[in-house]
């Protein structure tokens, strides 16, 4: 596997010439340094970002031997990190940049398949590198470049009972009806980030976690995020999209950051390892069969209208 998976720092400049660029994938991680809670690292979806399609790309490389995965480091770059100590933060228009720069390098050395990849799900973050990559393809498209955003799959296919039978069959006992509903607006630190950091980096972890009450959203602040949200959206609401946005995002920041006054949104002393294990192991196998799409169909999964479409509300 050690010449299937490259670091490209440490790659020697005829070890980089001599890459196969047609079956070489090159994965450019983003993410932040973010709070999510005193009881989980700083870096939470920095390791999520430079682990997760590490382990995707080993377990696709088992069928597909001919393939490499070349990944650059990971850049501590993020938009729309929350507001508490310990959180930094750069523009969306300053991450699509650094994407569109890095990824148009790649392409004048000769790759056509570029992953740019982000461990952090930020609005403005997500829609940043989701339309960098659609760009690139239009521009290099003589070229046959294929150049996607993972997080945009990953997001919209999680979101589905596909998803959670395929963490169940990972599990000793399936989710009960209380994972299920938490999964439902848990968003940040809670169960999930919590279990994923137990299973690969316990050592971050404080022990905090396993006596930290839950932090659900107050149902009065649903409502009311609710109604704003439908007001922006009636027919003429709003002349200026830009400011249906604004409203949106103004809406979805209240709901979230009521519920999560702490930096986290969720049940963290519901994690275990190995919950941790089997949310990896369906991520592996969401984009294992994104790898398949794009590296051995040519196609890009299509991002759904109505995803983009509220994306691009929220992140304005």
């Amino acid at each position: 596997m050690e010449n299937h998976i490259l670091d490209m720092s440490k790659l020697k400049p005829s070890e980089f010439r001599t890459l196969d660029r047609r079956h070489t994938v090159a994965v450019v991680p983003f993410s932040p340094i973010e709070y999510h809670g005193d009881h989980l690292p700083l870096g939470t979806d920095y390791i999520f970002a430079g682990e997760v399609l590490r382990s995707a790309a080993a377990e696709f490389i088992k069928s597909n031997p001919d393939w490499k995965f070349m990944f650059t480091p990971v850049f501590p770059l993020g938009a729309d990190t929350v507001p508490h100590g310990g959180s930094l933060s750069v523009k969306k228009s300053t991450l699509a940049d650094v994407a569109d720069q890095i990824s148009e390098q790649l392409i004048k050395y000769g790759f056509r398949y570029i992953a740019l990849f982000s461990g952090h799900g930020g609005y403005g973050q997500i829609l940043a590198l989701e339309e960098t990559a659609a760009k690139k393809r239009k521009k290099h498209a003589g070229k046959k470049t294929l150049v996607f955003s993972p997080l945009t799959y990953l997001l919209q296919r999680t979101a589905s009972k596909e998803f959670v039978e395929m963490v169940n069959k990972r599990l000793s006992k399936p989710l009960d009806e209380e994972d299920l509903r938490q999964m439902t607006y848990e968003s940040h630190g809670g169960k999930v980030e919590t279990s994923y950091i137990l299973s690969v980096a316990p050592e971050l972890m404080d022990e905090r976690y396993k006596t930290m009450p839950p932090i659900e959203p107050e149902p009065n602040i649903i409502i009311k995020s609710t109604l704003e949200t439908l007001v922006t959206i009636l027919p003429n609401a709003q002349e200026n999209e830009k400011l249906i946005g604004v409203r949106m995002l103004t809406a979805a920041m209240t709901w979230f950051f009521s519920g999560a006054k702490n930096g986290y949104l969720g049940n963290p002393a519901r994690a275990s390892v190995e919950f941790g294990l089997a949310i990896r192991g369906a991520i592996s196998e969401l984009f294992c069969e994104l790898f398949t799409d794009v590296l051995i169909n040519n196609e890009i999964p299509e991002c759904g209208g109505d995803f983009l479409i509220a994306l691009k509300l929220l992140a304005h």
